[in-house]
């Protein structure tokens, strides 16, 4: 959502504004210890008419004053929670409005009791859309914002995020072109199909829930979207991207080759830029907002929350402004981040509070591609934020492919690559795909990362990421026309021959025979066959290993994720359901019991034991991928056929 401002006079705007429903700490408590009534000034001293001024970056790195005046102070905006309304001159403010990435700029009054300037607050909210004359914002008190701090013991603990594994993911992928004649298996990729990563939402826009930001308009006074340039960026990209941050109070910003911050680091002090690099090297995604105030090692921002995370943990650094971009629905600060000098360790409602000091660790992503015969390497850093580096790794990677043209219409993508995960081990990946633009690499890719970093038992982070991608100007994706077995009856150790006739998209159409032995100990009786690409393996083997499918720990999910991870997409399956029934208890099978002592296990622990319907499965090399499942029903007698 982008929040600008609007400007309404008198008793209209005070009814016009809409309480936001993010509580913060009452002023009527115990100010923080970081309150200095020598240099900031209270509420309770904020009077209606009062002039005073604002301090930020228009241009460069230069801190510029705008005028302010009191237009009133809302008492109860939120529960315990006040706000100051400000009315804001200069610079063009009557031309942009309030300013995305204004966010954090401190406002100055002077103090009737002893004729010194200090500090009230931050602005940190608007409206929405511009009209003409001087706009109206919203000032965080600074005795709010002070109340943010570090926990001296950080609990590891965070709040309650509603994002889901590969929801996000699957939305801005479903965004990107190229995707018109992609199959099911292409949409949903492996993890889904597994039934690790629930799609129930993933055409929702913003699923991922960090922000109570809404995409839709709000008449209310609402927090100022934070920027996040785009640096490098394919244009297809960034759209789905733009897209895809509508719930997260972040405005995407095409930055084009604006590239990163002039060198030297910039010193931090009030109204400086801050910038929170998502992500370096050759991408740049940087978030812009301003700076509060600083004491110590400390560093005051926003006046708002990013993502409502409580603690967090990426980096921040200093920035660069390139200029304003006005805009009727909201203007923005067109900006770059610095190098990492510090951690952003707390994101509460009031504020963003950062460190200045030791940098958190960047996930370094390397991805080789091969395309019109030309191969060429790209790298970059990635934020550890829990939601986000999943889709980082994702726009990273596509961007990689798409940095000199899109895909041929014609396309076949082979691909392999590894996430290596902190003391768990690597997950390999790899496969070939045709006719479904990127989707089943970047999802390969992709999953395992959200599925370690978002589940029920411990957050595991990725130490590194490798991809290599080579693709090929042709198609080797069919439709089955027809498929049918030389005979209904078998004898056991007999020959099951299975002919395709196959439809290659614009090609040629061609038959193809598969040849299965049936077991020569199957005992009579009807079974059911099944032909098919990876839908069809990870169906047999979800019967087969029910056990490793329900993980009670991340390391019981890293070895399922592994598992998974190792069925190829670019073979044809045959299973055959033989009818034998097992039990399987963690990472331990017996394919073969007695119905009478798999219902005894059953009962002593039904939510341990796993009931496993065997599935025996045969894999077959293939020069070409088979969408669907064709499924046969085949009699096995002993008798003269």
């Amino acid at each position: 959502m982008r929040m600008t401002n609007l400007r309404l006079p008198g008793s209209a705007l005070v009814l016009a504004v809409v309480v936001w429903l993010g509580a913060v700490p009452s002023l009527a408590a115990e100010r923080s210890s970081y309150f200095d009534p020598a240099r900031h000034m209270g509420l309770d001293k904020v009077k209606r008419g009062m002039k005073g001024y604002g301090l930020t970056v228009f241009a460069e790195n230069k801190i510029e004053r705008f005028d302010v005046e009191i237009v009133d102070v809302v008492h109860n905006f939120g529960p315990k929670f006040d706000v100051i309304l400000v009315k804001l001159r200069g610079h063009e403010l009557e031309r942009t409005g309030v300013i995305s990435g204004m966010s954090g700029s401190p406002v100055y009054l002077t103090d009737p009791e002893d004729g010194n300037d200090k500090l009230i607050g931050a602005i940190a909210y608007g409206w929405e859309f511009n009209a003409p004359g001087p706009p109206i914002g919203g000032v965080q008190p600074i005795e709010h914002m002070l109340d943010v701090d570090v926990s001296a013991k950080p609990s590891g603990q965070q709040v309650v995020s509603t994002h889901r594994p590969g929801v996000l993911t699957r939305q801005l992928l479903s965004r990107l072109p190229g995707t018109s004649l992609m199959t099911d298996e292409g949409r949903q990729g492996r993890f889904a199909m597994a039934g690790l990563i629930d799609l129930t939402d993933a055409q929702t826009p913003a699923a991922g829930g960090l922000s109570k930001a809404a995409s839709s308009f709000n008449p209310g006074l609402v927090p100022l979207a934070t920027p996040l340039s785009a640096a490098g960026l394919d244009r297809g990209l960034f759209a789905a991207l733009a897209e895809s941050l509508g719930g997260y109070n972040m405005l995407a910003v095409a930055a084009g080759g604006a590239g990163s911050a002039p060198q030297g680091a910039p010193k931090m002090e009030p109204a400086g830029v801050l910038g929170i690099p998502f992500v370096q090297g050759d991408l740049a995604l940087d978030g812009i907002g301003t700076i509060t105030e600083v004491i110590g090692d400390k560093v005051w921002a926003f006046g708002h929350s990013m993502f409502e995370q409580g603690e967090i943990e990426m980096p921040i650094s200093g920035g660069y402004i390139h200029s304003i971009i006005p805009n009727q629905m909201s203007s923005f600060k067109f900006g770059s981040c610095g190098e990492p000098i510090g951690t952003l360790r707390s994101d509460e409602r009031a504020a963003v509070l950062g460190v200045v000091g030791k940098s958190p660790k960047m996930i370094d992503l390397s991805v080789r591609v091969d395309l019109d015969g030309a191969v060429r390497e790209y790298n970059y850093q990635l934020a550890t934020h829990h939601e986000f580096l999943p889709m980082l790794t994702l726009i990273c990677a596509a961007n990689s492919i798409m940095a000199h043209h899109n895909l041929p219409e014609l396309h076949t993508v082979e691909y392999k690559g590894s996430v290596a995960f902190d003391g768990l081990g690597r997950i390999e990946v790899g496969s070939v795909s045709s006719m479904m633009s990127i989707m089943p690499m970047l999802t390969d890719v992709v999953d395992p990362i959200d599925l370690m970093l978002n589940n029920p038992y411990s957050r595991v982070l990725p130490d590194r990421i490798d991809l290599d991608v080579k693709i090929r100007p042709e198609c080797c994706l069919t439709s089955v026309i027809q498929a049918r077995t030389d005979k209904e009856c078998y004898k056991p150790g007999e020959t099951v021959r299975i002919d395709l006739d196959l439809q290659k998209y614009r090609g040629d159409r061609f038959s193809h025979r598969i040849e299965y032995t049936i077991p020569k100990d199957l005992p009579d009786g009807r079974y059911d066959l099944v032909l098919g690409g990876l839908n069809a393996a990870i169906l047999a083997d979800r019967q087969n290993y029910p056990h490793l499918y329900a993980p009670q720990s991340s390391q019981g999910l890293f070895r399922l994720v592994e598992h998974v991870s190792r069925i190829r997409g670019d073979c044809l399956y045959i299973a055959l359901n033989n009818r034998r029934s097992g039990m399987g208890i963690s990472t331990h099978a017996l394919p073969d019991l007695p119905g009478s002592k798999l219902a005894q296990f059953e009962a002593a622990d039904p939510g341990l034991v796993k009931r496993i319907n065997s599935w025996q499965v045969v894999t077959f090399p293939a020069d070409f991928y088979m969408s669907g499942v064709q499924k046969f029903a085949i009699d096995v007698s002993r008798e003269k056929i």
